[in-house]
């Protein structure tokens, strides 16, 4: 019985190990689970508009719990913010979240200390009734012209479960 015990172990460690690199390794898009789904932008053919969505990068890795939202700008033109002035910024990607959970983008806050950068409306909230590209307001609150290029990290995301009350609540006094 031990021994059969042991193996199940062995093989349970390895499945999840091998699933936690994946996670570690995978750039998450087309990935469905049962909180988020993410799907890179349909575009048309020939649209010079376009530009290949960045990966998003590692999710799980050491130290970070948030997913790293980055900029889906034209590669031969990056875009500049002026000081006091904001851009709508494109990620390139749809992210849908479940019912029962919400997904809040948040500024980063490294961007905000050296640059004065920081997105407005945070944090930005996307649940289940969001089915359009994550487009992010980025403000520039800094003295210089901020430049993002294809692939910077402008802001991160987490979710997180909602609790839902239906009706309401009468306060008896």
């Amino acid at each position: 019985m031990s021994k059969i015990l042991d193996k199940c172990m062995s093989l349970l460690s390895k499945e999840l190990n091998e699933l936690n690199e994946r996670v570690k390794n995978d750039i998450l898009v087309g990935i469905t689970n049962d909180a988020l789904s993410i799907e890179s932008i349909p575009r048309p053919e020939g649209d010079t508009n376009y530009q290949s969505p960045p990966p998003l990068g590692k999710y799980i890795t050491d130290g970070v719990t948030a997913i790293p939202i980055k900029a889906c700008v034209p590669q031969d033109r990056p875009l500049v913010i002026a000081p006091s002035e904001y851009e709508v910024v494109p990620t390139g990607y749809i992210f849908s979240v479940s019912d029962g959970k919400e997904m809040h983008i948040r500024p980063k806050s490294g961007l905000a200390i050296k640059h004065g950068v920081t997105l407005l409306g945070a944090p930005m909230v996307i649940n289940s009734s969001s089915k359009d590209e994550l487009m992010l307001p980025i403000i520039n609150l800094g003295k210089q012209p901020f430049t993002i290029h294809w692939g910077d990290v402008i802001a991160e995301a987490k979710i997180h479960n909602v609790d839902f009350i239906f009706g309401h609540n009468e306060i008896e006094s």
